[in-house]
């Protein structure tokens, strides 16, 4: 049975009955309303713990697979008898901050809360006992937790990738592989001497039946691996970036998927003879590494294995390997050639795929299913080996551009070429002479004009006839369905009677007022967008470079993607009509989520100095890319930045102020070997936190304010 129930935070939420389970109900999603008038939008939710529905009270236990999903909400609240939180049952939820479990919950689904990237604070209560795979994976700000001591089981991957600096495991709690790999500011697992499990030496955890569990990023140099060792364990060493060598010893005998995974600075590596046993993707990215050698025992190189080491050009494969799988060496630029042992059986069609086109394979003799000539590889009946050492045309084939709509004949008409729609019903604009500079003669059958057409050949006047319903876009792809995407027209003009169009303020809209298209590039100064539009689609404002300022209407809602290229060279400012719907403006710069995001700053005005507004919390990607600015003042409250504006390849930029106590995360990697000549000034207390992160101490100084 399906159930609708406002809840204590105003949200109105969907339950699902459980099957045999009398008068419980699962929380399944909500019903999401856009903001109204006078109406704001709350952002914190709270479960509760039971419903009652014509008479029957329900009590809540289960939080249903991806119920908030990608939901905009800042605080969640977990109540009463929920016992269980599925699968992405809120992942990706980028603006929560803050999760209290108040309830009774066993368990925290697979990526329950992956990818949360400003979640600060989660509040975990007894009774927990297993945290699922990913669940708190890529949470950057997520800088501590304390687990609680029923916990039993941490699953693999479960905080990978996330901002954790340090984490105290129960006496009775186990961990999979990977539960804290790749957290670049984990100083280290701290166990009691009494755990049943794990042990602690110089920081690095090992299990007591002598598996290496996990080395902290922050190690540097040479590392020796005890002898007690048996097995390095997966995602062990993963991204463990200044690490320059490793001495593994005899004792070990299987490495984990993973295991150095990220080691840029590794150079080289040598696996002992008692190795039988290399995870897949274990060597991936180790950009540095140049020489491999492996052993006799192992059998199979698996997926991935060596993927994106583009700096190896030596491997020593032994007699004994037997496989070579899919993409092993994908990736490997300087690979030039490699001897395959005679014990080979198999090599898979993608092994080598994107490694340079003249790798040479010499096959050892005495092989029972290969040989090589010339470098290339045939099975002992001569035939060649079709291995795909570099996939750049099929791809080149893959990226060849499809018809915008399925069309027939060819028609040309006062310079423009024409193609009938498959049903006859319309034409198709697909082409036109360079030196015609304006379109004002449409076919007024014209049902849509395609996009290519438009690329880099802007026109001074496009009449729109009447009939014409798809403007500069692809039919096909889903992306640009709601724009004319590529419309670059000094002036627009809308056929009377167009079902689809009209000129709104001198701006083209949907019919209805809601959309707005496009604004012609020749528009000066100050461009109001009318009160009726709640979306602006991407690329309305390219190539405006005449337009001066921009007013929004107070309730426009979705403007995610409308300034990502700011190609407004003479913006200085952008205005929102009051502060009730998603996005404001303060000193010109626009904000989004209630002032938490800074959307975009206008590339033309700040010459000295950006200040960010205190309460962001992230700033967008592209959103200061073009500023001008030498001087950025970053507030308290920021936690994420981009790795694109504001960012070290901003040429103008000479200085960073940033006020918050914690190093912001970046939205995604980025690994350069030279320092930006930029200075970084941060509180006092700070300075050695900013200097020893990964990113951050790459800028030319770190200083106090």
């Amino acid at each position: 049975m399906e159930i609708q129930e406002q809840c204590e935070s105003g949200q109105t939420l969907c339950y699902q009955t459980i099957k045999g389970h009398d008068n419980e109900v699962k929380v399944t999603g909500w019903i999401e309303e856009a903001p109204k008038p006078y109406t704001p939008v709350s952002y914190r939710l709270v479960i509760p713990a039971s419903i009652m529905h014509n008479g029957t009270i329900y009590a809540v236990t289960v939080i249903g697979k991806k119920a908030f999903a990608k939901a905009c909400f800042d605080e969640v609240i977990i109540n009463g008898q929920l016992t269980d939180i599925e699968e992405m049952a809120f992942a990706v939820c980028h603006w929560l901050e803050r999760v209290e479990i108040t309830g009774s919950v066993t368990r925290i689904g697979e990526y329950a809360f992956g990818g949360c990237q400003l979640l600060q604070e989660v509040v975990l209560k007894s009774g927990l006992t297993e945290i699922g795979e990913n669940a708190f994976s890529y949470c950057s700000c997520l800088t501590g937790i304390s687990l609680p001591d029923s916990l039993k089981t941490i699953r693999q991957t479960a905080f990978y990738h996330s901002g954790l600096r340090s984490v105290s495991l129960p006496d009775s709690t186990c961990m999979e592989e990977g539960a804290f790999g790749y957290c670049e500011q984990l100083k280290g697992i701290t166990v009691s001497p009494n755990h049943q499990k794990y042990k602690i030496d110089e920081g690095v955890l090992y299990s007591k039946d002598g598996q290496l569990l996990h080395c902290p990023c922050h190690k540097t140099g040479v590392f020796n691996v005890p002898a007690y060792v048996n097995g390095i364990s997966g995602y062990a060493f993963d991204h463990c970036w200044q690490l320059t060598a490793l001495n593994i010893p005899e004792s070990v005998t299987k490495i984990g998927p993973d295991a150095f995974s990220g080691c840029t600075q590794l150079i080289s590596m040598r696996l002992p003879a008692s190795v039988s046993e290399v995870g897949k993707e274990a060597f991936q990215d180790c950009l540095s590494l140049k020489e491999v050698t492996l052993p006799s025992c192992l059998k199979t190189i698996e997926q991935k294995t060596f993927w994106g080491c583009q700096n190896l050009e030596s491997v020593q494969l032994a007699e004994g390997l037997e496989s070579i799988r899919n993409k092993a060496f994908q990736r490997c630029f300087k690979l030039d050639s490699l001897i395959i042992p005679a014990s080979v059986r198999l090599i898979e069609s993608f092994a080598f795929v994107d490694s340079c086109n003249r790798l040479k394979l010499q096959v050892a003799e005495g092989s029972v299913c290969y040989q090589s000539i010339n470098g290339k590889l045939y099975d002992l009946n001569g035939k060649l080996v079709r291995l795909r050492h570099c996939l750049s045309a099929e791809r080149k084939k893959a990226k060849k551009a499809v018809p915008p709509v399925r069309m027939g004949k060819k028609m040309k008409k006062e310079g423009l070429t024409y193609q009938w729609t498959a049903d006859g019903s319309g034409l198709v604009l697909t082409d036109w002479l360079k030196r015609q500079h304006s379109l004002t003669n449409l076919d007024t059958r014209t049902t849509s004009i395609a996009a290519a057409p438009f690329e880099d050949r802007p026109v001074n006047l496009l009449a729109i006839p009447p009939a014409l319903d798809q403007c500069g876009e692809w039919r096909t792809s889903e992306e640009w369905k709601s724009g004319v995407y590529g419309v670059t027209a000094a002036r627009i003009e809308v056929a009377e009677g167009n079902p689809y169009y009209k000129m709104i303020n001198g701006l083209l809209c949907s019919c209805d007022g809601t959309k707005m298209y496009r604004c012609p590039t020749d528009a000066t100064g100050e461009v109001r967008v009318p009160d009726s539009v709640t979306t602006i689609v991407p690329g309305a404002f390219d190539f405006c470079n005449k337009v001066t300022s921009i007013t929004l209407p107070e309730f426009v809602q979705d403007i995610d993607n409308l300034f990502d290229i700011a190609e407004c060279s003479q913006l200085t400012d952008i205005h929102v009509m009051g502060h009730r719907g998603e996005y404001r403006s303060a000193n010109g710069i626009l904000y989004g989520h209630q002032g938490k995001l800074l959307a975009f700053a206008p590339r033309h005005k700040w010459e000295e100095e950006i200040t960010v507004a205190e309460g962001c919390l992230k700033i967008k990607d592209f959103a200061i890319l073009f500023a001008k600015t030498r001087r950025l003042v970053l507030p308290r409250s920021l936690r994420m930045l981009p790795i694109y504006g504001p960012s070290p390849l901003d040429a103008a930029l000479d200085t960073i102020v940033c006020k918050a106590a914690l190093p912001p995360a970046f939205s995604d990697d980025f690994d350069y070997k030279e320092k930006f000549n930029i200075t970084v000034l941060v509180p006092a207390a700070s300075v050695s936190l900013y200097r020893e992160d990964k990113r951050w101490r790459l800028f030319k100084e770190i200083k106090a304010l």
